[in-house]
């Protein structure tokens, strides 16, 4: 009994998201998310926000599903929520080399490398450059 109520105490806790949010490319996902996260920070009294992982992995999930626009909404919420990680910047160059934005791609391993030397966008890059 004491799983129901916490249960229905943080019913708002738990992010409700169905098959048309994945599946439908003209689904706003991204701002369901923000705004689930939003709802959970007044509710909390604390700022939250998605996780680095789970916003990167979703990002890559809908550029295999070829939903580009989509999957470079969550990478461009990773940068504004993570601004200091190396890694966002890498995944959202990861997409432009599949969009066959060559030049964006670049600014982003670019930016990458610039916080973190060691990144493996480094030969993302070299790569690039190369070609």
């Amino acid at each position: 009994s004491e799983y129901d109520a916490f249960r229905f105490i943080f019913d708002f806790y738990q992010l409700k998201l169905g098959p048309q949010d994945y599946m439908n490319p003209q689904s706003d996902l991204v701002s369901k998310i923000v705004n689930h996260y939003q709802k959970l920070s007044e509710n909390f009294g604390v700022e939250k926000l998605p996780e680095e992982d789970y916003v990167n992995n979703m990002g890559y999930q809908f550029m295999s599903m070829k939903q580009f626009k989509k999957s470079e909404d969550f990478f461009n919420l990773n940068i504004v929520n993570y601004p200091e990680s190396f890694n966002v910047y890498d995944s959202l160059g990861d997409l432009y080399v599949a969009m066959g934005k060559k030049d964006k791609a670049i600014e982003q391993f670019k930016k990458s490398l610039s916080l973190n030397p060691e990144s493996y966008s480094k030969d993302k890059l070299k790569k690039l450059m190369e070609d």
